[in-house]
């Protein structure tokens, strides 16, 4: 049994547990092909995405090596790869937002019809401002690029915020194991590292 004074440690302890899942999603693993389909492909035809011609490059990977047909199948994939992306990536953070402005105490959690008013703002404004830049600056890869940078540089935050939180204010009682802590630490400075070149190579 819980009392209510235990009501905020439960929500770190979920929040942590969510951030660890997080960590140890193996990215590196389902996005490897694309690379190696990238480097083994694009780069021995000397062809490299840039501008509006990026769509039409990347498929060259799939032409170049099955034939033609293959760019109805690359299509597809590609609409309901960046489709679902979009989704839960909106989806996501248009729940995220209000849980940030609520834990800077701008507005109680009790108020439930504020908190769906921002959700539905964020869900609605957020794919309109994409469009927008598109529009903008019509250059996926530099656009890409941005995100990419802007995602690299949040996640040694993301970890080193979770090192912080359940040495600082976690409940003992429900600690991660200490195999849990030394790979999170291990992935934060692994991060840290990355995001160090990816500023010095990349930005600079």
């Amino acid at each position: 049994q819980h009392t209510g004074n235990d009501a905020p440690v439960l929500s770190s302890a979920s929040s942590m547990s969510v951030g660890a899942t997080g960590l140890f999603h193996p990215q590196i693993l389902r996005r490897s092909p694309f690379y190696l389909l990238g480097a083994g492909v694009l780069h021995a035809m000397g062809e490299q995405p840039d501008g509006l011609e990026t769509i039409s490059v990347l498929s060259n990977m799939f032409t170049a090596t099955l034939g033609g047909w293959s760019l109805w199948i690359f299509g597809a994939g590609a609409f309901f790869i960046l489709f679902s992306t979009t989704l839960s990536g909106v989806g996501g953070a248009g729940r995220i937002i209000p849980d940030y402005l609520i834990e800077l105490g701008l507005f109680p959690r009790s108020n439930l019809p504020l908190r769906k008013a921002w959700t539905r703002g964020f869900v609605i404004c957020a794919p309109l401002f994409g469009l927008l830049c598109y529009a903008a600056i019509p250059n996926p890869v530099f656009l890409v690029t941005i995100g990419a940078v802007t995602a690299a540089l949040m996640l040694p935050i993301q970890s080193g915020a979770t090192l912080w939180l359940q040495a600082r204010h976690l409940d003992v009682r429900i600690h991660p194991r200490k195999a849990v802590k030394i790979a999170i630490a291990t992935i934060f400075c692994f991060q840290l590292l990355m995001a160090g070149l990816l500023i010095r190579y990349v930005v600079f």
